[in-house]
């Protein structure tokens, strides 16, 4: 079931994170907040594992569509053109950043929805197991 509302706040929430926990830890803060926004965003969701990973990996996609932009955009304003940023290796860059925010953010949807799953059923079994 594809839920488009749902992946653009986890997008949202996924991007937010990042920045804030590059600010905090650096260049692998950035990744902590992809793994952290696919488990946050998941978590609140009603998805089963499947769904949940593609929902996941397509956020990390918009997520890294987002930051692809941004470094496109520093790049151009400090004054490499747009054709000698891409022939230089720059495509490649960009296209290796999608898929690891694509699997870093879909490894934490999974996360995240068996988490859920996880405190389900320990509310159901009760502390006495």
């Amino acid at each position: 079931m594809f839920k488009p509302k749902a992946i653009l706040i986890g997008t949202l929430i996924t991007i937010v994170l990042v920045f804030i926990f590059e600010l905090i830890l650096g260049p692998l803060g950035g990744f902590l907040g992809l793994f952290l926004g696919g488990l946050v965003s998941l978590y609140l969701m009603e998805v089963d594992y499947k769904d949940g990973i593609i929902h996941g990996a397509i956020m990390g996609v918009l997520t890294g569509v987002v930051f692809d932009i941004l470094i496109i955009l520093v790049a151009s304003l400090n004054g490499i053109s747009l054709g000698l940023y891409l022939a230089g290796g720059g495509i490649l860059t960009l296209l290796v950043a999608l898929i690891v925010y694509a699997v870093l953010t879909g490894i934490g949807a999974a996360t995240g929805i068996y988490l859920r799953g996880m405190l389900k059923n320990h509310s159901k079994i009760g502390l006495r197991g």
